[in-house]
């Protein structure tokens, strides 16, 4: 758990320092990601990278606040697996101009090399692309 967690604290690091190249060489070229928007098929590093740059290309200043890192625990034998998952706020300031926070869960798995194999991301994007529009009055 200790090396996956390391490895899930360089990912958010390199994340927040808008390092996708680094962001990309703690994923596994076979990991299998879960995207938080709706209706998502792709389930490729390709992706999970494409869409990480996005939040990199369109926000400044990302910064995971309030992490809390936990164990994940096997579905069938409920014992410690290795995985690592964490809930916390994803700040930032859109280029907009428009200052957003987001609440964030994740989920993610491991290979014998502590890169990520597989991932999930739980929040609520919709809310945050809406958050973007100017309200009518």
């Amino acid at each position: 758990y200790e090396k996956n967690l390391a490895t899930v604290k360089a990912f958010t690091a390199a994340f927040e320092k808008e390092d996708i190249n680094s962001v990309a060489a703690l994923i596994a070229d076979t990991a299998v990601w879960t995207s938080a928007a709706y209706g998502d098929k792709d389930s490729t590093k390709a992706h999970w990278v494409e869409s990480l740059k996005y939040y990199v290309d369109n926000w400044d200043k990302l910064h995971l606040a309030n992490a809390q890192f936990l164990p994940g625990l096997d579905p069938a034998t409920h014992e410690f697996d290795g995985s690592v998952r964490y809930y916390g706020q994803w700040e930032g300031v859109h280029t907009s101009g428009v200052n957003t926070s987001v609440n964030f869960y994740g989920t993610y798995n491991f290979n014998k090399d502590n890169k990520l194999i597989s991932g999930a991301d739980y929040f609520d994007l919709g809310g945050l692309m809406n958050s973007l529009k100017p309200m009518d009055k």
